[in-house]
Protein backbone atom coordinates (compact mmCIF):
# COMPACT_ATOMS: atom_id res chain seq x y z
CA UNK A 1 0.00 0.00 0.00
CA UNK A 2 1.19 3.80 -1.07
CA UNK A 3 0.13 6.90 -0.53
CA UNK A 4 -0.71 7.19 -4.07
CA UNK A 5 -2.92 4.17 -3.52
CA UNK A 6 -4.39 5.34 -0.31
CA UNK A 7 -5.14 8.30 -1.79
CA UNK A 8 -7.00 6.70 -5.02
CA UNK A 9 -9.35 4.61 -2.07
CA UNK A 10 -10.12 8.15 -0.29
CA UNK A 11 -10.53 10.02 -3.28
CA UNK A 12 -8.36 12.76 -2.35
CA UNK A 13 -5.04 13.84 -3.36
CA UNK A 14 -1.54 12.59 -2.31
CA UNK A 15 -0.59 15.88 -0.82
CA UNK A 16 -4.36 15.50 1.36
CA UNK A 17 -3.05 11.74 2.65
CA UNK A 18 0.73 13.30 3.31
CA UNK A 19 -0.81 16.08 5.44
CA UNK A 20 -2.95 13.16 7.22
CA UNK A 21 -0.15 10.94 7.82
CA UNK A 22 2.45 13.78 9.10
CA UNK A 23 -0.21 15.69 10.90
CA UNK A 24 0.53 18.93 9.36
CA UNK A 25 -1.85 21.55 7.64
CA UNK A 26 -5.71 21.34 7.52
CA UNK A 27 -7.73 18.71 6.52
CA UNK A 28 -11.39 18.36 6.11
CA UNK A 29 -12.76 16.06 8.93
CA UNK A 30 -14.72 13.95 6.90
CA UNK A 31 -11.91 13.32 4.60
CA UNK A 32 -9.26 12.87 7.70
CA UNK A 33 -11.94 10.02 9.07
CA UNK A 34 -12.08 8.46 5.70
CA UNK A 35 -7.70 8.07 5.04
CA UNK A 36 -7.35 6.97 8.55
CA UNK A 37 -9.78 3.92 8.28
CA UNK A 38 -8.20 3.55 4.83
CA UNK A 39 -4.75 3.46 6.89
CA UNK A 40 -5.87 1.14 9.55
CA UNK A 41 -7.71 -1.23 7.19
CA UNK A 42 -4.57 -1.44 5.48
CA UNK A 43 -2.33 -1.54 8.50
CA UNK A 44 0.11 1.31 6.15
CA UNK A 45 3.21 2.38 7.71
CA UNK A 46 4.99 5.60 5.98
CA UNK A 47 8.48 4.52 5.71
CA UNK A 48 9.97 8.00 7.51
CA UNK A 49 13.31 6.61 6.88
CA UNK A 50 13.34 5.80 3.44
CA UNK A 51 11.86 9.47 2.79
CA UNK A 52 14.77 10.89 4.47
CA UNK A 53 17.33 8.91 2.43
CA UNK A 54 15.92 9.08 -0.58
CA UNK A 55 17.12 12.95 -1.40
CA UNK A 56 20.80 12.19 -0.34
CA UNK A 57 21.93 8.41 -1.49
CA UNK A 58 21.95 7.11 -4.65
CA UNK A 59 22.11 3.29 -5.67
CA UNK A 60 23.46 2.10 -8.71
CA UNK A 61 22.23 -1.35 -9.09
CA UNK A 62 24.62 -3.96 -11.44
CA UNK A 63 22.54 -6.39 -13.41
CA UNK A 64 24.89 -9.38 -14.65
CA UNK A 65 22.57 -12.01 -17.47
CA UNK A 66 23.15 -14.38 -19.89
CA UNK A 67 22.91 -12.58 -23.13
CA UNK A 68 19.30 -11.44 -23.28
CA UNK A 69 19.14 -12.17 -27.10
CA UNK A 70 19.57 -15.86 -26.08
CA UNK A 71 17.04 -19.26 -25.21
CA UNK A 72 14.30 -17.54 -26.77
CA UNK A 73 14.25 -14.40 -25.38
CA UNK A 74 14.10 -16.12 -21.57
CA UNK A 75 16.45 -13.70 -20.17
CA UNK A 76 14.86 -10.56 -22.09
CA UNK A 77 11.57 -11.47 -19.70
CA UNK A 78 13.87 -11.30 -16.62
CA UNK A 79 15.28 -7.83 -17.71
CA UNK A 80 11.56 -6.18 -18.39
CA UNK A 81 10.77 -7.13 -14.60
CA UNK A 82 14.34 -5.63 -13.36
CA UNK A 83 13.95 -2.68 -15.27
CA UNK A 84 9.83 -2.52 -13.93
CA UNK A 85 11.04 -2.22 -10.56
CA UNK A 86 14.32 0.21 -11.22
CA UNK A 87 11.31 2.42 -12.70
CA UNK A 88 9.17 2.37 -9.76
CA UNK A 89 12.45 3.09 -7.69
CA UNK A 90 13.44 6.63 -9.79
CA UNK A 91 12.73 8.52 -7.00
CA UNK A 92 15.24 6.73 -4.73
CA UNK A 93 17.65 7.43 -7.15
CA UNK A 94 18.14 3.76 -8.12
CA UNK A 95 20.55 3.82 -11.13
CA UNK A 96 20.83 0.74 -13.53
CA UNK A 97 23.70 -0.72 -15.59
CA UNK A 98 23.65 -3.97 -18.02
CA UNK A 99 26.33 -6.31 -18.38
CA UNK A 100 25.70 -9.53 -20.70
CA UNK A 101 28.04 -13.01 -21.00
CA UNK A 102 27.68 -15.80 -23.13
CA UNK A 103 27.26 -18.21 -20.83
CA UNK A 104 28.41 -21.10 -23.76
CA UNK A 105 32.08 -19.12 -23.58
CA UNK A 106 34.17 -20.06 -20.40
CA UNK A 107 35.43 -16.99 -18.68
CA UNK A 108 32.78 -14.80 -20.43
CA UNK A 109 30.99 -14.80 -16.65
CA UNK A 110 34.10 -13.91 -14.83
CA UNK A 111 35.31 -10.66 -17.15
CA UNK A 112 31.61 -9.39 -16.99
CA UNK A 113 31.31 -9.79 -13.52
CA UNK A 114 34.73 -8.06 -12.98
CA UNK A 115 33.38 -4.94 -15.16
CA UNK A 116 30.47 -4.96 -13.35
CA UNK A 117 31.86 -4.34 -10.13
CA UNK A 118 34.75 -1.79 -11.50
CA UNK A 119 31.68 0.17 -13.17
CA UNK A 120 31.32 1.43 -9.54
CA UNK A 121 27.99 -0.06 -8.58
CA UNK A 122 26.68 -0.32 -5.01
CA UNK A 123 25.00 -3.29 -5.28
CA UNK A 124 24.39 -6.63 -8.09
CA UNK A 125 21.13 -8.91 -8.91
CA UNK A 126 23.46 -11.53 -10.89
CA UNK A 127 22.20 -14.52 -12.76
CA UNK A 128 25.06 -16.81 -11.92
CA UNK A 129 24.75 -19.88 -14.81
CA UNK A 130 28.15 -20.22 -14.39
CA UNK A 131 28.54 -21.57 -11.22
CA UNK A 132 32.22 -22.71 -10.94
CA UNK A 133 33.15 -19.06 -12.11
CA UNK A 134 30.94 -17.38 -9.95
CA UNK A 135 31.81 -19.08 -6.96
CA UNK A 136 35.60 -17.89 -7.52
CA UNK A 137 34.00 -14.10 -7.92
CA UNK A 138 32.19 -14.58 -4.91
CA UNK A 139 35.65 -15.88 -2.80
CA UNK A 140 37.52 -12.84 -4.45
CA UNK A 141 34.49 -10.33 -3.63
CA UNK A 142 33.40 -11.12 -0.59
CA UNK A 143 31.96 -7.87 0.34
CA UNK A 144 30.05 -7.60 -2.52
CA UNK A 145 26.12 -6.91 -2.36
CA UNK A 146 23.93 -9.15 -4.35
CA UNK A 147 21.02 -10.68 -4.83
CA UNK A 148 21.07 -14.13 -6.96
CA UNK A 149 17.91 -14.86 -9.71
CA UNK A 150 17.13 -18.01 -11.10
CA UNK A 151 19.65 -20.26 -9.12
CA UNK A 152 21.97 -20.45 -6.82
CA UNK A 153 25.57 -20.80 -6.17
CA UNK A 154 27.01 -23.14 -3.32
CA UNK A 155 29.49 -21.83 -1.04
CA UNK A 156 28.05 -18.36 -1.67
CA UNK A 157 26.76 -15.59 0.41
CA UNK A 158 23.72 -13.52 -1.36
CA UNK A 159 21.58 -11.63 0.77
CA UNK A 160 18.73 -13.13 -1.19
CA UNK A 161 18.26 -16.09 -3.51
CA UNK A 162 15.01 -16.01 -5.87
CA UNK A 163 13.82 -18.85 -7.60
CA UNK A 164 12.38 -22.45 -7.51
CA UNK A 165 13.19 -25.40 -6.19
CA UNK A 166 13.93 -27.25 -9.30
CA UNK A 167 13.75 -31.11 -8.22
CA UNK A 168 10.03 -29.77 -7.33
CA UNK A 169 9.33 -28.31 -10.19
CA UNK A 170 10.38 -31.61 -12.18
CA UNK A 171 8.07 -34.19 -10.00
CA UNK A 172 5.36 -31.40 -10.48
CA UNK A 173 6.21 -32.09 -14.41
CA UNK A 174 5.56 -35.67 -13.44
CA UNK A 175 2.29 -35.52 -11.89
CA UNK A 176 1.05 -33.65 -14.95
CA UNK A 177 2.50 -36.39 -17.45
CA UNK A 178 0.83 -39.08 -15.18
CA UNK A 179 -2.29 -37.08 -15.61
CA UNK A 180 -2.38 -36.13 -19.33
CA UNK A 181 -0.61 -39.76 -20.56
CA UNK A 182 -2.66 -42.17 -18.15
CA UNK A 183 -1.49 -45.03 -19.92
CA UNK A 184 1.93 -43.75 -21.07
CA UNK A 185 4.84 -45.51 -19.44
CA UNK A 186 8.30 -44.77 -21.70
CA UNK A 187 9.38 -41.33 -21.58
CA UNK A 188 12.23 -38.92 -22.50
CA UNK A 189 13.93 -35.94 -20.24
CA UNK A 190 16.83 -34.20 -21.07
CA UNK A 191 19.53 -31.84 -19.85
CA UNK A 192 21.88 -29.20 -21.09
CA UNK A 193 25.87 -29.41 -20.78
CA UNK A 194 26.47 -27.15 -17.74
CA UNK A 195 22.98 -26.48 -17.06
CA UNK A 196 22.49 -27.47 -13.30
CA UNK A 197 18.27 -26.52 -13.25
CA UNK A 198 18.23 -28.34 -16.11
CA UNK A 199 19.25 -31.59 -14.64
CA UNK A 200 18.04 -30.73 -11.50
CA UNK A 201 14.20 -30.72 -12.94
CA UNK A 202 15.07 -33.55 -14.79
CA UNK A 203 16.13 -35.43 -11.62
CA UNK A 204 12.91 -34.56 -9.63
CA UNK A 205 11.25 -35.87 -13.05
CA UNK A 206 12.31 -38.97 -12.62
CA UNK A 207 12.19 -39.59 -9.25
CA UNK A 208 8.43 -38.74 -9.33
CA UNK A 209 8.39 -42.10 -10.92
CA UNK A 210 10.73 -44.58 -8.88
CA UNK A 211 8.63 -46.48 -7.51
CA UNK A 212 6.80 -47.31 -10.57
CA UNK A 213 8.44 -50.44 -12.14
CA UNK A 214 7.10 -50.28 -15.37
CA UNK A 215 8.29 -46.51 -16.17
CA UNK A 216 11.08 -46.70 -18.63
CA UNK A 217 12.56 -43.06 -18.61
CA UNK A 218 15.68 -41.88 -20.71
CA UNK A 219 17.59 -39.36 -19.28
CA UNK A 220 20.01 -37.85 -22.33
CA UNK A 221 22.72 -34.98 -22.18
CA UNK A 222 22.11 -32.76 -25.19
CA UNK A 223 24.73 -29.84 -25.61
CA UNK A 224 22.25 -28.09 -27.96
CA UNK A 225 18.69 -27.79 -29.65
CA UNK A 226 20.43 -29.10 -33.20
CA UNK A 227 21.26 -32.72 -31.06
CA UNK A 228 17.91 -33.21 -29.63
CA UNK A 229 16.29 -32.81 -33.25
CA UNK A 230 19.46 -35.31 -34.38
CA UNK A 231 18.56 -37.43 -31.75
CA UNK A 232 14.76 -37.67 -32.50
CA UNK A 233 15.85 -38.18 -36.57
CA UNK A 234 17.76 -40.78 -35.85
CA UNK A 235 17.56 -42.63 -32.23
CA UNK A 236 13.46 -41.74 -31.86
CA UNK A 237 12.44 -45.52 -32.71
CA UNK A 238 15.78 -47.26 -30.90
CA UNK A 239 14.59 -45.94 -27.81
CA UNK A 240 10.85 -47.65 -28.35
CA UNK A 241 8.19 -44.40 -29.33
CA UNK A 242 8.16 -41.86 -26.37
CA UNK A 243 4.57 -41.90 -24.81
CA UNK A 244 5.47 -38.21 -23.15
CA UNK A 245 8.77 -35.80 -23.56
CA UNK A 246 9.56 -33.33 -20.75
CA UNK A 247 11.40 -30.29 -21.30
CA UNK A 248 13.18 -29.18 -18.56
CA UNK A 249 13.61 -25.89 -20.49
CA UNK A 250 12.92 -23.47 -23.26
CA UNK A 251 12.91 -26.20 -26.13
CA UNK A 252 9.31 -27.09 -26.24
CA UNK A 253 8.51 -25.81 -28.95
CA UNK A 254 11.17 -27.31 -30.92
CA UNK A 255 10.64 -30.75 -29.92
CA UNK A 256 6.84 -30.45 -30.26
CA UNK A 257 6.75 -28.85 -33.87
CA UNK A 258 9.29 -31.39 -35.37
CA UNK A 259 7.48 -34.63 -33.96
CA UNK A 260 4.38 -32.93 -35.66
CA UNK A 261 5.99 -32.82 -39.06
CA UNK A 262 7.17 -36.62 -38.64
CA UNK A 263 3.37 -36.96 -37.88
CA UNK A 264 4.05 -38.65 -34.17
CA UNK A 265 1.62 -37.64 -31.58
CA UNK A 266 3.65 -37.62 -28.13
CA UNK A 267 2.75 -35.93 -24.69
CA UNK A 268 5.18 -32.79 -24.06
CA UNK A 269 5.60 -30.81 -21.18
CA UNK A 270 7.92 -27.90 -21.11
CA UNK A 271 9.06 -24.97 -19.11
CA UNK A 272 9.02 -21.66 -19.94
CA UNK A 273 6.38 -19.49 -21.59
CA UNK A 274 8.02 -17.45 -24.16
CA UNK A 275 6.12 -16.66 -27.18
CA UNK A 276 6.99 -19.43 -29.40
CA UNK A 277 6.49 -22.18 -26.52
CA UNK A 278 2.69 -20.02 -25.99
CA UNK A 279 2.08 -20.68 -29.82
CA UNK A 280 3.00 -24.54 -29.81
CA UNK A 281 0.72 -24.87 -26.95
CA UNK A 282 -2.10 -22.57 -28.53
CA UNK A 283 -2.05 -25.09 -31.97
CA UNK A 284 -1.87 -28.23 -29.91
CA UNK A 285 2.15 -29.00 -30.79
CA UNK A 286 2.82 -29.23 -26.85
CA UNK A 287 0.31 -30.07 -24.43
CA UNK A 288 1.60 -28.01 -21.32
CA UNK A 289 3.92 -25.53 -20.15
CA UNK A 290 5.40 -24.68 -16.96
CA UNK A 291 6.03 -20.68 -16.20
CA UNK A 292 9.02 -19.73 -13.81
CA UNK A 293 7.70 -16.42 -13.57
CA UNK A 294 10.58 -14.44 -14.95
CA UNK A 295 9.81 -11.21 -14.56
CA UNK A 296 8.83 -11.41 -11.33
CA UNK A 297 12.52 -12.89 -10.06
CA UNK A 298 13.59 -9.77 -11.51
CA UNK A 299 11.47 -7.29 -10.21
CA UNK A 300 12.00 -8.89 -6.70
CA UNK A 301 15.66 -9.05 -7.25
CA UNK A 302 15.86 -5.49 -7.39
CA UNK A 303 13.61 -4.54 -4.58
CA UNK A 304 15.30 -7.05 -1.97
CA UNK A 305 18.41 -4.50 -2.71
CA UNK A 306 15.80 -1.74 -1.81
CA UNK A 307 14.60 -3.00 1.00
CA UNK A 308 18.16 -4.09 2.14
CA UNK A 309 19.95 -1.01 1.30
CA UNK A 310 17.24 1.98 1.52
CA UNK A 311 14.77 0.48 4.33
CA UNK A 312 17.83 -1.17 5.98
CA UNK A 313 15.44 -4.20 6.92
CA UNK A 314 16.52 -8.01 6.56
CA UNK A 315 15.54 -9.66 3.55
CA UNK A 316 14.40 -13.56 2.67
CA UNK A 317 17.32 -15.39 2.37
CA UNK A 318 15.17 -17.81 0.18
CA UNK A 319 12.22 -16.54 -2.08
CA UNK A 320 10.39 -19.40 -3.64
CA UNK A 321 8.51 -18.51 -6.56
CA UNK A 322 5.85 -20.02 -7.20
CA UNK A 323 4.82 -22.48 -10.73
CA UNK A 324 2.38 -21.12 -12.86
CA UNK A 325 0.84 -23.95 -14.71
CA UNK A 326 -0.58 -23.24 -18.58
CA UNK A 327 -2.80 -25.44 -20.56
CA UNK A 328 -4.54 -24.08 -23.99
CA UNK A 329 -7.77 -23.07 -21.87
CA UNK A 330 -5.90 -20.54 -19.69
CA UNK A 331 -3.21 -19.38 -21.74
CA UNK A 332 -2.84 -15.74 -21.38
CA UNK A 333 -2.55 -13.15 -24.77
CA UNK A 334 0.71 -13.26 -26.52
CA UNK A 335 1.25 -9.56 -25.09
CA UNK A 336 0.94 -11.03 -21.49
CA UNK A 337 2.74 -14.43 -22.25
CA UNK A 338 5.56 -13.85 -19.63
CA UNK A 339 3.24 -13.17 -17.03
CA UNK A 340 2.43 -9.46 -15.88
CA UNK A 341 1.69 -10.95 -12.80
CA UNK A 342 3.83 -8.74 -10.90
CA UNK A 343 0.86 -7.15 -9.29
CA UNK A 344 1.00 -10.01 -7.40
CA UNK A 345 4.39 -9.46 -5.65
CA UNK A 346 4.65 -7.11 -2.28
CA UNK A 347 5.77 -3.87 -2.27
CA UNK A 348 8.52 -2.89 0.36
CA UNK A 349 7.60 0.24 1.99
CA UNK A 350 6.20 3.37 0.74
Amino acid sequence: MTIKEIAKLANVSPGTVDRVIHNRGSVNEEKRKRIEEIIKTYDFRPNLFASNLKLNKNVTVGYLTPLLSTEDGYWDFVYRGVKRAQAELEEFAFTLKTFEYDRTRPGAFSIQAERMLNSGITAAVIVAKNVEEAKTFFTFHPDLTYVLIDSSVPDSNPISVIGQDPERGGQLAARLMSMLCPEGNNFLTFSFMGSHISRKRSSGFIDFFKDREDVKIANIQFDSVNEIIQFLDTRYEEYGCFDGIFSPCFAGHYIGDHLNSLEKKVCIISYDLNEMNRRSLENGTIDCILSQRPESQGYLGVYQLYKKIILQQEVESDVEIQVNIYFKENLPNSDRCNESTIRNVPYFGE
